[in-house]
């Protein structure tokens, strides 16, 4: 009679960090990722602001000029212009929804992938 012992060795390395996450994917997680200005503005593009606080400006090669605005999301996607107060951000979807059907909704689509170009 032959016996065999076959030992086999398993070696687990642990380690303890701490590392921040956030969904990116909505524009408030904009703000929350990314360096602030003075007045907490992220501000992106061809843009001049005067009295702009807690705003997020994201534009393209079109000036987009903005003045005594408060807490209000801005996305010039080239195509189409986004407004919204950063409190209805929760609304794009529902604005989408409600545009699916007209020529502008494949455009509102891409404004909100727009978050995935901040790092």
């Amino acid at each position: 009679m032959t016996t065999a012992l076959w030992r086999s060795q398993i070696t687990f390395i642990l380690s303890l960090v701490t590392f921040g996450w956030d969904d990116v994917g909505s524009w408030l997680a904009v703000s929350r990722v990314n360096e602030t200005d003075s007045d907490e503005n992220i501000i992106r593009g061809n843009v001049v602001s005067l009295d702009v606080k807690n705003c997020i400006i994201e534009g393209s090669d079109k000036l987009i000029a903005a003045a005594g605005i408060e807490d209000l999301i801005v996305v010039d996607s080239g195509d189409a212009l986004l407004i919204i107060p950063k409190e209805k951000a929760g609304d794009i979807k529902k604005l989408l929804a409600k545009n699916e059907r007209k020529r502008y909704g494949e455009v509102l689509i891409s404004i909100t992938f727009i978050t995935q170009s901040y790092k």
